[in-house]
């Protein structure tokens, strides 16, 4: 289908991208330096803060030139140009590998310094109760594949896409009503059954038919683990395989590389260091862990998840991976963004068509933090619009989709 053009970065002041150009991402420039800079040489504090004044400055500063790699291939033609006038999607992206660049973070061996961790901690920490009333809750339950299993999984999906409510791009690492539940009316488009029912009726009937399940991740802390329980139940009621496609570099923040999965495994299987005060949740870390040493869920980082590219742009060998998935989960907003294309899409546009070029069936749970939205029937906009205006229906978060294309 033909797709509409992308959204710039500058096209509107009043628009939540230039809002991210001109606060947000000079707060995330600027919070790098605070919370790294015992080690930070001096020079690169002055960069990355020099970099935050002139994206104050109407993102005026001129986008870098790093290389001319094809990952690149889009970003490159506003090289020198200024920030704003760039692709809201592809500068955005590019603006993180500027970051990584400076702070030499080598992304073909996943090492350098994660200079977001102190973040990502802080979240954890605040997230541990809830992490153990969920284990009480959610991997507590009678793992038997009977007749309500339907509603079990459809229910652990909406679990996970709440999580994704939790972005430390977006909201404090100390916001706690990002935990809260939320009632199904605030699932605005809304295919988690039929998703649930695919899932059981492509689940594999013995071992010797092994099929996968894979789930491309936004956010560490609360959503992976909130992802981690539904890849548990998966793999181990329906006997999927999981593949866990996670970053390659510190990204938006919050962003999941696979130290944070192996982290965070291991601080729930010791229970948070009280195994007393935590037990589900070290009965789960162990469960998880294990599952993990035996393949069954699989930590795959690509560097076309932080590539400044939409997923039409993916490479034959990662669409020839996923063309033979049961199902492929796309997880939050960015990856929403790059999954329907960073465009100016009608709202009520049919997420079928936005990603008939997807290799395998596809479904998105996601949270709203932007204003790129699809598949949200005319008459839901229309109630949407009674109490939650646009743009706060788009990108409080506090509203989101569970779309599915088989």
């Amino acid at each position: 289908m033909d797709r509409p053009p992308l959204m710039m970065m500058g096209e509107d002041k009043d628009s939540f991208r230039y809002m991210t150009l001109t606060k947000r991402c000079p707060g995330m420039l600027r919070n790098v330096v605070s919370d790294n800079g015992a080690g930070m040489a001096e020079a690169t504090k002055g960069r990355l803060l020099a970099l935050a004044a002139e994206l104050e400055n109407d993102g005026g500063a001129a986008v870098p030139a790093l290389d001319e790699s094809e990952e690149y291939k889009v970003i490159k033609a506003y090289f020198g140009k200024p920030w704003r006038d760039t692709p809201w999607l592809h500068g955005e992206c590019y603006l993180y590998h500027v970051v990584a660049h400076a702070l030499s973070w080598d992304r073909s061996a996943l090492s350098g310094s994660d200079y977001f961790l102190k973040s990502k901690e802080k979240s954890v920490a605040m997230c541990q109760e809830a992490m153990e009333a969920a284990c009480v809750l959610l991997v507590g339950e009678v793992d038997v594949h009977g007749d309500k299993e339907e509603d079990r999984v459809a229910h652990l999906l909406k679990n996970a896409l709440w999580g994704n409510r939790v972005d430390l791009c977006l909201f404090s690492d100390t916001d706690a009503s990002r935990l809260d539940p939320v009632i199904d009316a605030h699932i605005i488009s809304n295919d988690v059954q039929s998703l649930a029912r695919h899932l059981l009726s492509e689940a594999p009937s013995d071992a010797s038919e092994p099929k996968t399940v894979h789930l491309i991740a936004d956010n560490s802390g609360y959503e992976i683990f909130c992802d981690l329980v539904l890849l548990r139940h998966l793999c181990l009621v329906l006997g999927y395989t999981c593949v866990l496609h996670c970053k390659d570099m510190p990204y938006f923040v919050s962003d999941v590389m696979p130290a944070d999965v192996s982290r965070l495994a291991s601080q729930l299987g010791s229970g948070f260091s009280d195994t007393a005060k935590h037990p589900a949740c070290t009965a789960f870390g162990a469960q998880v862990a294990e599952l993990i040493s035996q393949s069954r869920i699989r930590l795959c980082p690509d560097p076309f998840w932080t590539a400044p590219l939409e997923f039409s742009d993916m490479p034959a060998g990662l669409r020839g991976t996923l063309s033979a998935a049961a199902v492929a989960l796309v997880k939050g907003d960015l990856n929403y963004r790059k999954l329907v294309g960073d465009r100016h899409w009608p709202r009520d546009a049919s997420f079928a068509e936005a990603t008939d070029y997807f290799p395998c069936p596809v479904a998105a749970l996601r949270t709203g933090k932007s204003e790129v939205c699809v598949g949200v029937a005319k008459e839901t906009q229309e109630r949407l619009e009674k109490e939650h205006p646009w743009p706060k229906w788009g990108v409080s978060g506090d509203f989101g989709v569970i779309q599915f294309r088989p």
